[in-house]
């Protein structure tokens, strides 16, 4: 059924299901703040908190489009990655 949405109407599930795992059932909370502040210890506590936001954000985002990718055509879906350097891949 994920693969029937557009876009605009899966980043707006996007938004809801961040809610639903980040913020009502806390998913990870603590361990996401204690790497980021032993990652970036010269970060105050309010830039923690951005990040923190913004990692939340990208992975519901990154985790619906993964799932919506799986029934894309494959045009549709090579017209939305940009490869740099394909060399490396190539044997």
């Amino acid at each position: 059924m994920l693969h029937l949405l557009p876009f605009k109407a899966l980043y707006l599930l996007s938004r809801l299901l961040r809610f639903f795992i980040f913020s009502l059932a806390g998913y990870r909370k603590n361990v996401v703040r204690a790497n980021l502040q032993n990652a970036f210890p010269e970060k105050t506590e309010a830039e923690i908190s951005t990040i923190a936001q913004h990692f939340q954000h990208h992975f519901t985002d990154v985790l619906l489009e993964s799932l919506k990718g799986l029934s894309l055509k494959k045009t549709e879906l090579q017209s939305r990655f940009r490869y740099r350097n394909p060399e490396v891949f190539l044997p």
